[in-house]
């Protein structure tokens, strides 16, 4: 028999561009608050600026860490560069709650996505891609989203 929770876990962002403010911003509107992010660009002052404006409007906080943001986090969204894609997961991996599910936002390649599973997935935590057939708002879409074996749809979520 599957167990459901009432309870909405933390939710951390890795990553805080364009994407992630505008997801950040449709939860605040829709009464989500307690959001929280790192994103590397913090640590540069000219970026700094933008990021923290940006988490004031979306009511998120940011942290200058991503073990601080991590801490307790239930659900991780990750929206970084693709660049930055892999990296990001292997800083992350040690800082990951067991159990908590990290969730991909990321347009980078097939093969970082499988490298950045096995690392998520060895640290404890559950890789979950977003079907990626076609783009939608991520504020007014379904995500569709993959873990193992299962499908599961999970409407309205973002």
């Amino acid at each position: 028999m599957m167990e459901y929770s009432t309870a909405f876990p933390d939710i951390a962002m890795i990553g805080f561009g364009e994407a992630a403010h505008v997801i950040a911003g449709s939860w605040r509107h829709n009464g989500r608050s307690g959001l929280r992010t790192y994103d590397r660009g913090l640590g540069n002052p000219e970026r700094r600026y933008l990021i923290h404006a940006r988490c004031e409007e979306a009511g998120v906080e940011p942290r200058d860490h991503a073990k601080s943001a991590l801490a307790g986090a239930g659900l991780v969204i990750w929206l970084v560069t693709a660049d930055e894609a892999l990296a990001a997961a292997i800083a992350c991996a040690p800082h990951l709650e067991p159990g908590s599910l990290w969730l991909d936002g990321n347009s980078c390649a097939p093969e970082t996505k499988v490298k950045a599973a096995s690392v998520i997935d060895a640290a404890g935590a559950h890789y979950v891609r977003r079907k990626a057939s076609t783009y939608a708002s991520p504020i007014t879409a379904p995500l569709h989203l993959h873990r193992s074996a299962e499908i599961t749809t999970v409407a309205g979520a973002i």
